[in-house]
């Protein structure tokens, strides 16, 4: 007679299948974890690799801006967190490799994206403090003053750029209170500086007779300009067309250049 305890044949034949089963298994689990790893690392180090082709590597500090230790080590984080992910998601399906693997770059591509997006606003933030420092200093030495007691007709503003774009705005510290469109240039996609507006005034005078001495020093420069009428009557030496209306920086630029030339040039917030 046989004995219950010992284990049947049936039982005994079935324990090697599950154990190959069980070997599988795993080795389908790290198969996608590997997968996903890899994926992670090239869709998160493989664009940086391209502006390391670009570098000037004749910096030794070249190799660290591209690839500083924050982002070594948060790449590495991502990478491993998507091969996770892609193990957990993929570890009762049969698909093919490539799937896998495509399937697993869509995650760390919209991280670094986003990413990317929030550290070239910040970037381009300090760019802005640092070109309003820059440019609010050059106003002070080259003598162009702000002043709010002049107002000149307002051509209509310049069609939108096409596409969609983030705008960061570069605001003067003395007049961080005023807003405009600005006229900088439009890109039909990405990140865009806007500044407040200033009107840009060479001359003033009661009378148009009274704008003969500017505009003969304007001339001597082969600076061009042209006459309007204020509000209130008087007359005004501008930039010709609309050119009288920029940005505070090319605003501060135009002003200085006409001071090095003899006039009293300043500038005028648009709106106050």
């Amino acid at each position: 007679m046989a004995d219950p305890a010992a284990p049947s044949k049936l039982t005994t034949a079935a324990t090697p299948a599950r154990t190959l089963v069980g070997r599988v298994a795993v080795g389908w689990l790290i198969t996608c974890f590997l997968i996903g790893t890899f994926a992670g690392l090239l869709a998160w180090f493989f664009p940086r690799l391209l502006a390391l082709m670009g570098a000037d590597l004749t910096h030794v500090d070249s190799v660290g801006n591209v690839f500083p230790q924050v982002f070594m080590v948060l790449g590495t984080f991502v990478a491993l967190l998507v091969g996770l992910t892609v193990a957990i998601i993929e570890h009762e399906q049969r698909r093919s490799l490539r799937d896998i693997f495509f399937a697993a770059l869509g995650l760390p591509t919209l991280i670094l994206g986003t990413i990317g997006t929030q550290a070239t606003q910040q970037n381009m933030s300090e760019v802005s403090r640092k070109l309003t420092a820059t440019t609010s200093e050059l106003a002070t030495q080259n003598g162009v003053l702000t002043r709010t007691d002049v107002s000149v007709p307002v051509p209509p503003p310049p069609a939108p750029g096409k596409g969609v774009s983030l705008q960061v705005d570069l605001l003067p510290v003395a007049h961080a209170q005023v807003t405009g469109t600005g006229n900088l240039r439009q890109n039909s996609i990405g990140l865009q500086l806007r500044q407040n507006t200033y009107f840009v005034i060479y001359a003033q005078a009661a009378t148009r007779e009274g704008l003969a001495s500017a505009e003969e020093k304007l001339r001597r420069q082969s600076i061009p300009y042209s006459v309007v009428q204020g509000s209130r009557g008087d007359f005004l030496l501008v930039p010709p067309g609309d050119n009288y209306i920029q940005g505070y920086t090319d605003a501060v630029l135009a002003g200085s250049r006409a001071r090095a030339a003899g006039v009293e040039a300043f500038i005028s917030p648009t709106q106050r």
